[in-house]
């Protein structure tokens, strides 16, 4: 693990407290599964499920090269928040420490706490995720719980205590409802960043909420929302129709089919629809609208093409 930048805590593991504009190297980390950074400080995943972290005190004790977290044993996913950090067990069940003062980690409380507690109220959680003072988890079901600071709606309930308001929410709860009124749910991914969120649908469409003083949630305005709101343009993912027919050239054939300007596409293959789509033929191709063609070599053993947009 290679770390640069601010390191007035000891965040970049290098053993000083020396910024640097060039990578150096944390000392003594082999072989990492994952890394995530917060505000001065850094947690690293190792392969056999345990978890090391280095930086600043608010979260562990000041340490300025990377010590074992206690207690973590299997854990499969890690989240570094800004000052509080989220893991994962394989038992689907999460952890947290750091800063709770408005109730971040969602143990009940707003008591800090310099060693993971278990966030009693959740399990079957398949990721985790930290934010500036509040945090994410999505479940197996496909919503998402919240907990934390919601001063400009972080938490998707529909509500806000105000701007600059520190008001604790310290047990996790499910946003049930988008902006449109529509239940939220069919998630596969989620993030919490500063004051917003970002998720992303099974159907590929992309959703945030949050602050957006700057349209931090991509939905042409600068409102701030409450509940989940649809990033213009990204869309739910539409089938397109591939057709192949015969080219004037023997043994040639050409994939044809529809799209919009500025779009670009794999074109994929298999011989067996059983085991998927392993095979590679085009990448990155231009589409030329209303129509896209590509020239293919007939083979002595059948083959099934898709494209992947």
């Amino acid at each position: 693990v290679w770390g640069w930048g601010w390191n007035s805590a000891g965040e970049l593991g290098d053993g000083t407290t020396n910024a640097t504009l060039v990578p150096v190297k944390v000392v003594g980390l082999t072989n990492p599964a994952v890394v995530s950074a917060g505000y001065k400080f850094s947690i690293a995943l190792m392969p056999d499920g345990t978890v090391f972290q280095w930086g600043h005190g608010r979260v562990i004790g000041n340490s300025y090269t990377p010590v074992p977290t206690p207690g973590l044993s299997n854990i499969i996913a890690i989240s570094a928040g800004w000052d509080q950090a989220l893991a994962l067990r394989s038992d689907h069940t999460v952890w947290a420490w750091g800063l709770n003062g408005v109730g971040e980690i969602g143990d009940g409380t707003t008591n800090n706490r310099p060693a993971p507690v278990q966030v009693t109220t959740l399990s079957n959680i398949v990721a985790v995720s930290g934010g500036d003072w509040h945090s994410s988890a999505l479940d197996s079901d496909g919503t998402i719980w919240k907990w934390g600071r919601n001063d400009v709606g972080q938490l998707g309930n529909g509500t806000a205590d105000g701007a600059g308001n520190y008001i604790a929410h310290p047990l996790p709860a499910k946003i049930q409802l988008d902006n449109n009124g529509a239940g939220f749910s069919n998630i596969v991914m989620v993030a919490a960043r500063d004051w917003h969120n970002i998720a992303v649908k099974s159907d590929g469409s992309v959703w945030q909420w949050g602050a957006n003083d700057q349209g931090q949630c991509g939905d042409n305005t600068t409102v701030d929302r409450w509940r989940p709101v649809q990033v213009a343009g990204l869309g739910a993912r539409v089938g397109l129709s591939l057709n192949i027919r015969p080219n004037l050239q023997p043994g040639q054939y050409d994939l044809r089919w529809a799209s919009a300007t500025g779009e670009f596409f794999n074109v994929e293959y298999t011989t067996n629809l059983t085991t998927g789509f392993g095979a590679l033929l085009l990448t990155n191709v231009l589409a030329t609208p209303p129509t896209n063609s590509v020239t293919v070599t007939a083979t002595n053993a059948g083959r099934f093409y898709r494209l992947k947009f």
